[in-house]
């Protein structure tokens, strides 16, 4: 007992050459856990860390309590660890170890340990399984975000990856600096370029004072500005395609136009795009109102594959004569037919009417919608081609500027303008009486520059122009009916035309998410509501307006209001839901194409993600 108590006090002190023969004589005597323990940390303390883990774990074998064989597993990795490469294996096995016996938050950080230990040695599902429990710890959620992140990452599932940066971008705003900062690295090195400009936007506000912000910033405009910039305006792996696109330069120029020698024309393939190289916004193109051709000047005809123009006799705008007749020689270059019906929906979903129809009730107030899905129904393709094409790319102009005396607006094309490809968030063009500009600079690595159409949430994005929009950051709802006291809500879409007077409060804040309100007896209509992860307060502040611009104020307080608004919030989010779950299973039963419902099945998923994220900011559970 004396020797041992002399053993203890030595290492105590930290005495590990004098405590290391005297442990060796007593373990002679007594191989129990103490000893073994103690001769495992003297071991440890001269540097002889293959003994000292071999006697660690010994002890922690022989250990009585669970907390003291976490303990000792735990310095037995480390002491591997210390060997080198070679022994790396082992100091992870010991972790796990560790973890066994104690995997709560008392020995949290020998689990961020492991799961980087588990990364570095390739074994990418132990770093997932790690990393789990992380997530589960408010603290330590973003780091298990980011090691789940790099897992997926580095087993090149592209499919977990999108998934997990949906939860990520969820999440951002709980993000630490470090755990941003580690985010941001990741996405750059594996050069997911629209993901890291997206975390690049959402930290923003909260990080960029910072000087590594500042420095991941500026690679990234680094990268834009010395992306390799064409000497010719037009690029294109077609002569034919890049003379037609010449002939358009020559008519905007021709009626007073201007494209900046920043720009480039971008025709491969069949796809058109603009990229420009200016480092600060400024006027781009500039297309003159003589070069945007009317749609009620031409009549259209779908031949095949073909699209045919013929101009009218009594022309409303007749210098753009030549330039439909060049937009529809391009479209039929770039084989625009085919791949149109390729990506509209009501082309593409035509064999699954089932489908189609109920993505289309998510809409049911949207004229141009049902025009098409009538169309579709009735089997009119080449009108619905027409309609469609023309549909996702026309332009409303206000009748005065074609001197028409009737008000109202009057639909045309973009001439080159028509190059632009959507982003949310994006600027939008610019009309004045003389034509249409766009001012911008390059929106991502391949220096490409993005308008925003319209203000289209990822659905109807989907049904009028053909693709997903992952940038959108809100959701029309669908619509739906809501019941609250003695009153029943009617929730149109985001389009309807109610025909009582508005009733809404506007206030500056709340301008872009407030509904029209229509009053009939007891029940209400509203033309929109928007649910926003990004601004999750708003939708609340708009229910809570239009339930105080229908019912009698004087018959509630503040917390029936809060009652209220919080019921209708949960009817609404709940339908919601379980209309996207509902078009999910539709798709999940369909017989078309992968890649056709691959895309219904993103848009799912994008909703889904956003109505959930948005629940999970007021802690609300949707089951």
């Amino acid at each position: 007992m004396k020797d041992l108590a002399q053993l203890e006090l030595l290492i105590e002190k930290q005495k590990y050459k004098k405590a290391l023969p005297l442990a060796k004589k007593l373990v002679n005597h007594d191989s129990g856990f103490r000893v073994t323990e103690l001769l495992g940390m003297a071991q440890h303390g001269v540097g002889q860390y293959g003994l000292a883990a071999i006697n660690l774990k010994k002890a922690a074998e022989l250990a009585a309590t669970s907390s003291q064989k976490a303990v000792l597993y735990r310095n037995a990795g480390i002491c591997y660890q210390n060997l080198g490469d070679k022994y790396q294996l082992q100091a992870l096995q010991a972790f796990e170890l560790s973890l066994q016996f104690d995997p709560g938050f008392d020995n949290i950080q020998m689990r961020i340990v492991a799961a980087e230990l588990a990364f570095s040695l390739n074994q990418y599902d132990l770093a997932l399984s790690l990393a789990a429990k992380l997530i589960a710890y408010s603290d330590y959620a973003a780091l298990g975000l980011v090691i789940t992140l790099r897992a997926h990452l580095a087993k090149g599932d592209q499919t977990s990856f999108e998934k997990q940066m949906l939860i990520i971008e969820g999440e951002s705003n709980a993000f630490p600096e470090q755990e941003a900062k580690n985010l941001l690295v990741t996405l750059k090195e594996a050069d997911k370029q629209s993901w890291f400009m997206n975390m690049l936007g959402l930290f923003s506000n909260r990080f960029s004072h910072q000087a590594w912000f500042q420095y991941l910033q500026g690679l990234q405009i680094q990268q834009q500005l010395t992306a390799e910039k064409p000497e010719e305006l037009i690029v294109s792996d077609s002569n034919e395609v890049a003379e037609i696109i010449r002939q358009l330069v020559e008519e905007i120029k021709r009626y007073g136009g201007s494209v900046s020698e920043d720009l480039r024309l971008v025709a491969c393939q069949g796809n058109l795009s603009i990229k420009a190289f200016n480092q600060q916004p400024k006027v781009l193109i500039d297309i003159p109102l003589e070069c945007m051709p009317l749609l009620d000047d031409f009549e259209f005809e779908v031949n095949g594959n073909t699209l045919i123009s013929t101009p009218k006799k009594e022309l409303l705008n007749p210098t753009s004569v030549k330039t439909m007749s060049l937009m529809v020689e391009l479209y039929n270059k770039a084989d625009k037919v085919t791949q149109w019906k390729e990506e509209c929906p009501f082309f593409s979903l035509s064999q699954d009417t089932g489908l189609l129809i109920k993505l289309c009730d998510g809409k049911s107030f949207n004229a141009k919608v049902n025009i098409h899905k009538q169309l579709a129904l009735e089997g009119k393709w080449d009108e619905l081609f027409i309609t469609s094409f023309f549909g996702s790319r026309k332009f409303a102009y206000e009748s005065r500027l074609y001197k028409r005396k009737e008000e109202g607006h009057i639909s045309g094309l973009l001439s080159i303008i028509d190059f632009f490809n959507h982003r949310c968030g994006a600027s939008p063009y610019k009309l004045s009486d003389k034509g249409i500009s766009v001012s911008a600079v390059p929106s991502n690595a391949e220096a490409e520059v993005f308008v925003n159409y319209n203000q289209f949430d990822p659905l109807l994005t989907y049904l009028v122009y053909g693709f997903v929009d992952r940038d959108s950051d809100y959701l029309f709802s669908i619509p739906c009916h809501i019941s609250l006291a003695d009153l029943e809500f009617e929730v149109f879409g985001n389009t309807a035309v109610l025909d009582a007077e508005n009733q809404s409060n506007r206030t500056s804040h709340l301008a872009a998410f407030l509904p029209n309100i229509a009053v009939k007896e007891q029940s209400v209509g509203i033309d929109k509501l928007l649910i926003t992860p990004k601004y999750p307060e708003l939708l609340r502040e708009a229910i809570q307006t239009v339930l105080l611009s229908v019912m009698d104020k004087d018959k509630i307080n503040d917390a029936i209001l809060a009652d209220l608004v919080k019921s209708f919030e949960r009817q609404l989010l709940t339908q919601n839901i379980s209309y996207w779950r509902e078009v999910e299973a539709l798709a999940a039963e369909s017989a078309l194409e992968n890649s056709v419902i691959d895309s219904v099945n993103l848009l799912c998923k994008e909703s889904k993600s956003m109505i959930q994220r948005y629940a999970s900011k007021h802690s609300i559970t949707l089951f």
